[in-house]
């Protein structure tokens, strides 16, 4: 709903704390539970949806959803928590595109498609009718519809993804090109605390030059490492000395058509990165035992 760990971590306590502020009696009183604390918590995320954007107007450079961590070929087991919250379907791209939805919208659309709320309940949380919030939902629909009607395998995806590392780490700005689709775009989120380009990069000569110049900033610093954000492939980008803090310099995230890369979203801000620093102390440890 947020497209933030940090605010959703919020939300979550704030709607506990209503729920705990409430009488004991108030709280037997409470027919269905579970249903309440779901308009609770849904309250609170409008709420912060409705003020987010003016935080952004503040906000150094573009600002992207929180990339969750599933690290390809890592030897530990799956941490249960990230299991839970990294879904097929909650992808980079879906993220990007929920936040371009009016707060409205994309609290009907998560609530009814994601879990399957009555509408009548979400016209009543919007303080809306039943057939708007319908509506809502509706527009926010055919949105991710129009997305998920240029998506390619995943066999397509691993491809496009692998031939794009190996152009990036021989350096070859030509090689990168040829993966890359006419309308490529790069969007950086530093949040002020890490260089990145402030604006979008768009374009197929302008985009393979960006990455060519900020690869040959991290050679020596960074290594490049596949993973995946949301089951989509994604790129993660450590600091080479295992020592160094932080290790995880940046994460970069990829959405791919039958053309190419469409876009891809590079999150260097710490705060954002934080999940991804444990996923590498997990990958560090478990390839220490498995050495011993």
């Amino acid at each position: 709903m947020l497209g933030s760990v940090h605010d959703a971590e919020d939300a979550v306590q704030s709607t506990a704390e209503r729920w705990y502020r409430l009488a004991a009696a108030e709280r037997a009183g409470v027919a269905h539970p579970a249903a309440w604390l779901t308009t609770a918590v849904s309250r609170v995320c409008l709420s912060l949806l409705s003020t987010a954007h003016r935080r952004r107007e503040t906000y150094p450079g573009p600002w992207l959803p929180e990339p969750l961590p599933v690290y390809a070929g890592a030897s530990a087991a799956p941490d249960p928590e990230n299991q839970a919250v990294v879904h097929d379907d909650v992808d980079m791209a879906l993220l990007v595109l929920l936040d371009e939805l009016k707060p409205a919208e994309r609290v009907a659309f998560v609530l009814h498609d994601a879990f399957g709320i009555p509408f009548a309940e979400i016209a009543a949380l919007l303080d809306r009718s039943e057939s708007a919030a319908r509506q809502l939902a509706s527009t926010a629909r055919a949105r991710v519809r129009a997305r998920d009607a240029t998506a390619v395998p995943a066999a397509v995806e691993v491809s496009l993804a692998r031939a794009f590392a190996e152009a990036c780490q021989a350096g070859d700005v030509t090689a990168i090109a040829s993966v890359l689709a006419p309308d490529i775009v790069v969007v950086g989120d530093g949040g002020g605390l890490r260089g990145v380009a402030r604006r979008p990069v768009h374009g197929v000569d302008n985009v393979s030059r960006f990455l060519l110049g900020v690869l040959q900033k991290w050679n020596g610093r960074a290594e490049m490492r596949p993973a995946t954000v949301g089951g989509r492939p994604a790129f993660v980008f450590r600091a080479s000395d295992p020592t160094a803090r932080p290790r995880v310099i940046g994460v970069a995230a990829l959405d791919i058509g039958a053309d190419g890369l469409r876009s891809i979203w590079i999150t260097m801000n710490p705060d954002k990165l934080t999940r991804w620093e444990r996923a590498a102390e997990d990958a560090d440890r478990a390839g220490s035992r498995s050495v011993a």
